[in-house]
């Protein structure tokens, strides 16, 4: 989920004074769309996406979007550095 989507909905509940997190849950799930829906919901799977509170969702869904660098793959770029001829070595 976009964090500006995330940062507009909470917008909305405020503005509508909606603190249920039941609720909040269930207007998620209702104006997402269709792929996004269930994307949610195999990230959640087993259970069921209404049984998650907003954030619980929209934690799953930051960190599938955004998910953490591979220690390996960072290595290895940083191990096949090649300094450029006009390049110092302090830089």
């Amino acid at each position: 989920m976009n964090l500006q989507y995330e940062e507009r909905l909470k917008c909305y509940f405020e503005v509508n004074d909606i603190v249920d997190t039941d609720k909040q849950c269930a207007i998620l799930l209702s104006v997402c769309g269709a792929a996004c829906y269930t994307l949610i919901r195999n990230l959640v799977y087993p259970a069921k996406p209404v049984d998650k509170t907003f954030q619980e969702l929209c934690d799953a869904m930051r960190t599938h979007t955004s998910p953490k660098p591979s220690e390996i793959v960072q290595r290895f770029k940083f191990n096949s550095r090649v300094r450029s001829s006009d390049e110092s070595i302090t830089a």
